[in-house]
């Protein structure tokens, strides 16, 4: 009976990401939400493509978007990953913007950690000097585990698929 609510009510949301809405915090769970429902249509256009594109990919990709879907249905995403995430929806929604999504993808990936160039760990000073680059957090998004990294990839496949699934029905239509 919940799950019947449940899907009901998902009906009535609109999967259109609002750019206002992104980094909201009174927004968080109506965002999060949208999220989950825009990749549910995405994946839903790929199982009805399962033919023409990569049938040996949905399946995995599927499965490494499930730890994603629970955070978001549950509106437990972080919020920085919510912010960059909906951003990468965001442009895929647009007509026209797949750049915008991959360069968004990358921000999702890699996040804020500064890339060191060249040698750090070098002198009396390096530790204090180590922590000044690398910040609080010493990891990129697609580094903090496993799961995360499955679905942060996963995600990039959702970018690939609605290049493919656009350039081909823009050429139908």
């Amino acid at each position: 009976m919940r799950i019947q609510e449940a899907i009901a009510q998902d009906k009535t949301i609109s999967v259109i990401i609002d750019p206002s809405q992104i980094g909201s915090t009174e927004g968080k769970p109506l965002l999060s939400m949208k999220c989950n429902l825009y990749i549910h249509e995405i994946l839903s256009r790929w199982k009805a493509s399962l033919e023409a594109y990569h049938p040996e990919l949905f399946l995995d990709t599927k499965k490494a978007l499930f730890p994603l879907l629970l955070q978001l249905r549950r509106n437990q995403l972080a919020p920085d990953l919510l912010i960059s995430l909906a951003t990468v929806l965001y442009h895929l929604q647009q007509p026209k913007e797949i750049n915008l999504a991959v360069q968004s993808y990358m921000k999702l990936s890699i996040g804020n950690v500064a890339w060191p160039i060249g040698v750090t760990s070098v002198g009396i000073h390096a530790r204090s000097a180590h922590s000044k680059i690398q910040g609080g957090r010493n990891a990129a998004n697609i580094m903090i585990d496993e799961r995360t990294r499955l679905w942060i990839t996963s995600i990039k496949r959702l970018i690939t698929f609605e290049e493919w699934y656009t350039s081909n029905h823009d050429s139908l239509a």
